[in-house]
């Protein structure tokens, strides 16, 4: 409701054009942070007729896309927690990962300016979004859930998911987007091998890569 179609240009540190001429439709982006006076954007790239998505490689090992974050980080004076949890998950299971797969999103800084205003001191960064992770359409096994409600303890792998609701609930279906009865089974078997790994490292580490 509040997104608008803006001109848009993007440069590199040194001041040199990644692309120009584009346009991208933009608008704010979270929940409780829509709060804070300095906005997180939601910005997808547009071609320059305004309707067409405009895909570009911008991070070398994240696919071509067209929609990113911008996130304010107001509640993070050290401007370091996305990215540099970013760079220790990655760090951890890339090489874990088959080829084209992330375990993670991909962040950088960037300055943004609107009609030549200064607004600010961002992270860049990609959209929890399929293509990101490499996840697969017709695999039935590359499934992305994302925690909703940390009230019940599923999230922080402390409880077993016990709605099924679409879209709602303690985990919300981001991958494939219809919600199943087999595929939140599971993720129930995932968190239930993390809560019988608990006190026993030697267990989480030796089975790690059969979940």
């Amino acid at each position: 409701e509040n997104k608008v179609i803006l001109d848009v240009e993007l440069k590199d540190e040194h001041g040199n054009i990644i692309f120009t001429g584009k346009k991208a439709k933009v608008g704010w982006q979270g929940n409780s942070s829509v709060n804070w006076s300095k906005k997180n954007f939601n910005m997808s790239f547009l071609e320059a007729d305004g309707v067409t998505k405009y895909k570009t490689k911008i991070f070398a090992d994240v696919p071509k896309n067209d929609g990113y974050h911008f996130k304010a980080n107001m509640e993070d004076g050290t401007r370091l927690r996305n990215s540099l949890g970013y760079i220790i998950a990655e760090s951890m299971y890339s090489k874990k990962l088959p080829s084209g797969q992330r375990s993670t999103m991909e962040g950088h800084y960037i300055e943004i300016y609107i009609n030549g205003e200064y607004q600010g001191f961002y992270d860049f960064n990609t959209k929890q979004h399929k293509t990101v992770y490499g996840l697969d359409d017709t695999n039935p096994n590359h499934l992305m859930y994302r925690g909703t409600d940390n009230a019940g303890g599923s999230p922080e792998f402390r409880a077993l998911s016990t709605n099924n609701a679409e879209d709602v609930g303690d985990w919300e279906d981001k991958f494939p987007a219809t919600n199943t009865a087999e595929n939140r089974a599971k993720l129930n078997r995932l968190i239930q091998w993390v809560m019988d790994c608990q006190n026993n490292g030697t267990k989480f580490t030796t089975e790690l890569e059969q979940y």
